[in-house]
């Protein structure tokens, strides 16, 4: 009887649990410039985060539109809820028309929503492999 009671209990918060734990911002949360320095064609078409506020990183997707691969680097911004967070990122090579996932920060308080995250890339160079 205890068995099933705990049981019921695990399944009943497991929807709930994974609802409250994804968060992705796109859009108008998700702001950013120097998309085309140095001749560079970069696109930032989402950032996700999953779990922990405090432990888990956002992760931002890069894409590279130009002809070359390249290597970033970037400054990220997450605000609102009366608090602000920042970093600064840099990635291995993006190969031309491929994109990349990169970690930026956890995003700590007590929720995501109503926030903002800005992406301001600072440096966009040709790479080699």
């Amino acid at each position: 009887m205890m068995t099933a009671l705990v049981f019921g209990s695990f399944a009943t918060l497991a929807p709930q649990m994974a609802q409250a734990q994804a968060y992705t911002w796109q859009g108008p949360t998700l702001l950013s410039s120097g998309n085309t320095m140095n001749g560079c064609r970069l696109r930032t078409p989402m950032a996700t985060h999953t779990g922990s506020l405090g432990l888990n990183n956002i992760f931002l997707t890069v894409r590279n539109e130009g002809q070359a691969p390249v290597r970033i680097t970037a400054n990220v911004e997450l605000s609102g809820n009366n608090s602000r967070k920042s970093t600064t990122i840099s990635s291995g090579v993006i190969p031309a028309g491929a994109q990349a996932s990169i970690q930026t920060m956890t995003p700590g308080g007590s929720t995501r929503d109503n926030t903002t995250l800005r992406v301001q890339f600072t440096s966009c160079a040709p790479a080699t492999n």
